[in-house]
């Protein structure tokens, strides 16, 4: 059976070092630990509505140019 040997924090990670004898490290575990200046906002995607909606105003410049009007 695995269990946790130690866990601790070095050079912004979370490490867990865990045993199966209770003595020598048999794996490791690293977690970045991330805080607010690290986490990037993602811009939604657009709905369908203005997908479609976009779409047409593109086919609508387009068809204006190539008839002149």
């Amino acid at each position: 059976m695995v269990e946790l040997l130690r866990k601790y924090e070095e050079n912004g990670e979370q490490i867990e070092e865990y045993t199966r004898d209770g003595e020598t490290v048999s794996h490791t575990v690293r977690t970045l630990i991330m805080d607010d200046s690290m986490i990037e906002e993602v811009a939604p995607e657009p709905s369908i509505e203005e997908q479609i909606l976009t779409e047409t105003k593109y086919q609508t410049v387009l068809l204006e140019m190539n008839t002149g009007l």
